[in-house]
């Protein structure tokens, strides 16, 4: 048991006490606002705006109050660290507010302010308190729990505490389980006339291939992805695009191919499997709860998370919906433009909702990168992009992390700009497994 006083009680103070000490460091915590409710010799935190002799933690005060400000927190950076609501009084044992500092990324404070959205009305890199101070790419709240973890065993020796060690997660969105095969034949021919007319004959020779049995579908590529799920230490999650309705983005292949059919119940059956709600209907509860229930009704089974098309959300009224439709986790929490931890994070962490001042139980699980940021974004070669991996991987596993990676099922096809992927995505994953050892 540890104890943690402050003078005041808030839901925001009350959920990074839960997300720290319960989630993170595994032990039990009370938090009292009365010294005489210490049991003698017991391990203490006092969390205050002035310095004391005991263990202390300097309070900046956001975690008292309740409504949403418009504003930047202050930031000290040194060689070696990155802190978020500096004290000025040194005497502290920990001289920033490190639980506002946890609550101000995970709770995604910066996404209820007023910003300007990218196209997809998704909040943008450039936005990003990190971005713009050049720490996108470090965990500082998975830093600031190893620090803060170090503290306490020093100050309290007999304490038992978690310490994470190094995992990783491979998602695959599945946006169409075909490229040609199921699409009919008025969505394949104009596929057709425009290939001709934009010159692109290789693909129009290939699509009639595919279409009479002569040639395998591009984007057909699980018999690769079974054979990286059977090295990985880790089970692949899968996330299906079900929309009932094409659009300019929900190009999933009809519902009632047989074929589609097949392969999804296939994948269901070995591995955790979630929604990817429509574009179309991304603000329509209605819309989404029909999608679950059908790809449930395929399966034969309860989904209970996702990932939004197009990383599109908006907070808190996405998760709001999710959770309404009863949804429990969602995988949508990382760039699109660029790697990085959006919520400075590599691990799971439940939902604050800032606007109502209260914790759902409902779980974020961020992602460091999309295969589409070295693609769309950044056009990278195969050997710059396993490169630039292997060094999250490297950091990450320093600090007992998670690496998260969102693949395409289209993203091993081997045909146009996903040409050499298969190969670095089999040497990404061996270093991953030489890393979990």
């Amino acid at each position: 048991m540890i104890y943690i006083w402050a003078p005041y009680h808030n839901p925001r103070l009350e959920y990074i006490l839960r997300y720290i000490f319960t989630q993170r460091l595994a032990i039990d915590w009370k938090l009292i606002h009365n010294v005489s409710e210490i049991s003698s010799g017991e391990p203490t935190i006092f969390y205050s705006e002035k310095s004391r002799s005991d263990f202390c933690i300097f309070d900046s005060g956001l975690l008292n109050e309740n409504e949403i400000r418009n504003f930047e927190p202050e930031l000290r950076i040194t060689e070696e660290k990155i802190e978020l609501f500096p004290a000025v009084d040194s005497s502290f044992t920990l001289d920033f507010d490190v639980f506002s500092a946890v609550f101000y990324f995970l709770s995604r404070y910066e996404e209820y302010l007023d910003f300007e959205s990218d196209i997809h009305g998704r909040f943008d890199t450039l936005n990003s308190f990190a971005f713009k101070h050049s720490f996108h790419q470090r965990v500082l709240v998975d830093e600031y729990i190893l620090y803060f973890r170090e503290l306490l065993e020093n100050a309290f020796p007999d304490l038992h505490l978690k310490n994470d060690s190094f995992d990783y997660r491979i998602t695959v969105d599945v946006d169409m389980v075909f490229s040609y095969k199921g699409k009919g034949f008025i969505r394949n021919s104009g596929g057709a006339i425009r290939d001709l007319l934009n010159g692109r004959f290789a693909a129009y020779l290939k699509r009639y291939l595919v279409l009479l049995g002569l040639h395998k579908d591009p984007y057909y590529t699980f018999d690769r992805i079974d054979a990286l799920n059977a090295k990985s230490a880790y089970p692949l999650h899968y996330f299906v695009l079900f929309a009932d309705k094409r659009s300019q983005f929900d190009k999933n292949i009809r519902r009632n191919h047989e074929k589609t059919r097949k392969i999804l119940k296939k994948l269901s059956a070995k591995n955790p499997l979630g929604l990817h709600p429509s574009y179309s209907g991304h603000a329509n509860v209605q819309i989404h709860k029909e999608e679950k229930l059908a790809l449930e009704n395929l399966c034969g089974l309860e989904i209970n998370s996702c990932r939004q098309h197009y990383l599109k959300m908006t907070l808190p009224e996405t998760y709001e919906r999710l959770y309404e439709m009863g949804f429990t986790e969602d995988y949508t929490m990382g760039f699109a433009s660029i790697p990085g931890y959006r919520a400075s994070t590599s691990r799971p962490f439940p939902f604050f909702n800032l606007s109502k001042n209260e914790s759902l139980d409902f779980m974020i699980h961020p992602f460091s990168v999309m295969d589409g940021s070295y693609k769309d974004y950044n056009e990278q070669s195969t050997e710059n992009v396993l490169d630039a991996l292997c060094r999250d991987i490297d950091y990450l596993q320093q600090i007992g992390g998670r690496f998260c990676i969102l693949i395409h099922n289209e993203t091993l096809s081997e045909s146009k700009r996903w040409r050499g992927w298969s190969t670095m995505l089999e040497k990404l994953l061996n270093y991953l497994n030489n890393k979990a050892i």
